[in-house]
């Protein structure tokens, strides 16, 4: 029985299922099975890995994306004030939020 429901779980992409139910296995057909239960397991924590990696890149990509719209928000306020010309309505916030306000421009 675990071998069928494992093979239901494998022909819809769940390898997670299909692990689970593969350790239900007793005896022979559990030694016959156990170095695909195996490398089951190193593809799942391999994926886990990869998975955490990618998503501590992107939480790393979001910092120093807003630490960038930052700065260009500090620069254009230097500008501003060295030329005289105001820049209302566009923070780094709004834009990091994907908020469209428009930069209206005073003189």
């Amino acid at each position: 029985m675990p071998l069928l429901v494992s093979r239901f779980y494998l022909h819809r992409d769940d390898l997670i299922q299909a692990v689970k139910y593969m350790n239900l296995l007793k005896g022979a057909p559990r030694h016959v099975a156990s170095d695909w239960l195996n490398e089951a397991r190193l593809h799942l924590e391999t994926r886990q890995a990869a998975d955490a990696l990618l998503a501590h890149a992107a939480g790393i990509g979001c910092k120093e994306w807003k630490d960038y719209l930052h700065a260009q928000e500090k620069t254009l306020n230097l500008l501003a004030e060295e030329t005289g010309i105001a820049v209302a309505n566009a923070s780094s916030t709004d834009v990091a939020n994907n908020n469209n306000i428009p930069a209206t421009v005073a003189g």
